[in-house]
């Protein structure tokens, strides 16, 4: 990542592209030659777009978020810690999935809200065919990566739901809910913000503020979670 003046920020892979991206102008895209055009947008829709929400103002965590009892309850954690496949065995429970790979909070002064992400999970293999699905039937996300797609439903028109709750996974740890206190939420949603290291640099105060503003105004926990999928 390469930040320039004006808040305009360079991400860069090399079997994909080149992406600048600048508040309120269009992303300049610049694929490599050999790179297709699944794979270049895979990466738009993905980190390139939340890092343009980060760019404007919104709270961007590395989490998936799933609707419980009509409000959005967003699930943090690292990669491979299982937000994914835990988003996607509670919609195969009834509960729609908001968000995956990355959720963005507006915080306000009294509550939080969850702008909607694709109504798109990605799986792995192994995590598919745990939950039920025929992972050979599924379409991968884009042909560098063997994640697979699975499609979700969402009601029409809404783009924004209220936030409830985070949960920290922590794999391998007893399957129990445990709050968090202000001063662990606030290190925990600053350790689990999107491109945390790579973002650093990018309004490094307002970023603080708004972790602290959450921490203050929604629930934070930590959950343990099986590493064991069958355990799902």
């Amino acid at each position: 990542m390469e930040l320039l003046p004006h808040d305009a920020i360079v991400l860069e892979w090399p079997a994909v592209g080149r992406f600048t991206i600048r508040p309120h102008h269009p992303v300049k895209v610049e694929p490599v030659r050999e790179a297709a055009a699944a794979v270049v947008n895979e990466f738009v829709q993905g980190p390139v777009a939340a890092v343009r929400l980060r760019q404007r103002g919104l709270l961007v965590l590395h989490g998936s978020a799933v609707r419980l009892n009509g409000r959005a309850v967003v699930l943090c954690g690292a990669s491979g810690w299982g937000k994914s496949t835990l988003a996607a065995a509670l919609h195969r429970r009834g509960h729609p999935v908001l968000a995956d790979d990355y959720a963005a909070i507006r915080v306000g002064v009294r509550r939080a809200s969850l702008h909607l992400g694709r109504p798109v999970l990605r799986l792995w293999p192994d995590s598919a065919r745990a939950l039920g699905f025929d992972a050979a039937a599924l379409p991968r996300i884009h042909s560098l990566a063997d994640k697979r797609r699975v499609r979700t439903r969402r009601s029409p028109g809404v783009r924004t739901v209220k936030l409830s709750r985070v949960v920290i996974l922590a794999p391998g740890s007893p399957a129990e809910f445990v709050p968090l206190d202000p001063t662990d939420a606030l290190i925990e949603l600053l350790r689990h913000s999107f491109g945390a290291r790579t973002l650093a640099s990018l309004h490094p105060a307002d970023h603080f503020a708004r972790c602290a503003a959450l921490a203050r105004t929604v629930p934070i926990a930590r959950l343990g979670a099986p590493r064991s999928l069958t355990q799902l």
